[in-house]
């Protein structure tokens, strides 16, 4: 499946809406921008669904940027955006989940 998220700007924090991955073997990443954005994103996980914490690298905000995870980067649970490294501009993030076939 797929989700985009809602338009986010500098002064946002992690919100409670939240993206189930746990059956994805990889899903992939990839930002919309307008207003010159400035700063970064984190993917934050949890499998317990109360004790976050990140996944991977922060993501730049360079519109276009493409960022995957495969299955060595999990297994995955819930996954949600932090925005708080935002500094300039308004973001959109998409996430688009996969399953390999074994």
């Amino acid at each position: 499946g797929e989700y985009t998220s809602e338009a986010f700007v500098e002064t946002d924090t992690a919100g409670a809406d939240t993206l189930d991955v746990s059956g994805c073997t990889d899903f992939a990443v990839q930002i919309s921008s307008t207003g010159s954005p400035a700063g970064d994103i984190q993917l934050e996980q949890t499998v317990n669904g109360s004790d976050w914490a990140n996944l991977g690298s922060t993501i730049a905000l360079t519109d276009g940027t493409l960022t995957r995870f495969d299955e060595s980067d999990g297994p995955f649970g819930l996954i949600r955006i932090n925005p708080t490294g935002i500094t300039a501009g308004t973001i959109t993030v998409t996430i688009k989940g996969f399953r390999r076939p074994y």
